[in-house]
């Protein structure tokens, strides 16, 4: 976190430079070596003379704030309702991102899993499998459901390792290795999952 004094310096260099893009990479640099308050934010964005630039600015140094909560104060730096519509959708959007859009549904979750209790042959329900990871990300428990539509230990393990790249709660993983039932096989998921 930058000091009052580190502050008043950095405010001190932007305001010497010659022109808004100096300027710009001025404030660029402070906020890449300390984190800021997002009134911190506002006073540099504010010494940028083309809106064009204060927004950019916002945008590329707003992750480094840490009351980012604070988000809707920054309206006060833009003149057109466009440029302050694009602000606060851009710190809204940061802070909740949206979905991604491969993600599954529980109602859409329940008829894939119906899905595969009508193949009868485990064969048939790996080629199923394959076929739907392809555009879809699962969540932990999604994946845990989908591995006990299979009997056997090296199932489990395959359906774990493929669906990790694209798990939506990837900190939960580890849950998955209680769903193997050998030692050598859970260590390689941990493995798997640690690499």
């Amino acid at each position: 976190v930058i000091s009052d004094e580190q502050f008043k310096a950095s405010v001190m260099n932007v305001n010497g430079q010659p022109t808004d893009e100096a300027k710009y990479l001025a404030i660029q640099t402070a906020s890449d070596q300390y984190c800021l308050s997002f009134t911190m934010m506002m006073k540099f964005a504010s010494m940028l003379q083309q809106e064009g630039l204060r927004s950019k600015i916002m945008m590329n140094t707003f992750a480094k704030t840490y009351d980012q909560g604070n988000y809707e104060f920054g309206k006060v730096l833009f003149s057109t309702d466009g440029a302050k519509n694009e602000w606060v959708l851009f710190a809204k959007n940061y802070l909740t991102p949206p979905p991604p859009p491969c993600l599954v549904t529980d109602s859409d979750f329940k008829n894939l899993i119906k899905d595969f209790e009508e193949q009868r042959f485990t064969d048939d329900k790996m080629k199923m499998f394959n076929n739907v990871s392809k555009d879809r990300c699962f969540n932990v428990e999604q994946i845990r459901a989908i591995s006990k539509q299979f009997p056997f230990d090296d199932e489990k393990l395959t359906i774990c390792k493929s669906s990790h790249s694209k798990c939506t709660d990837k900190p939960n993983y580890y849950k998955l290795v209680d769903e193997l039932t050998f030692s050598a096989n859970k260590d390689q998921l941990r493995n798997y999952i640690s690499s």
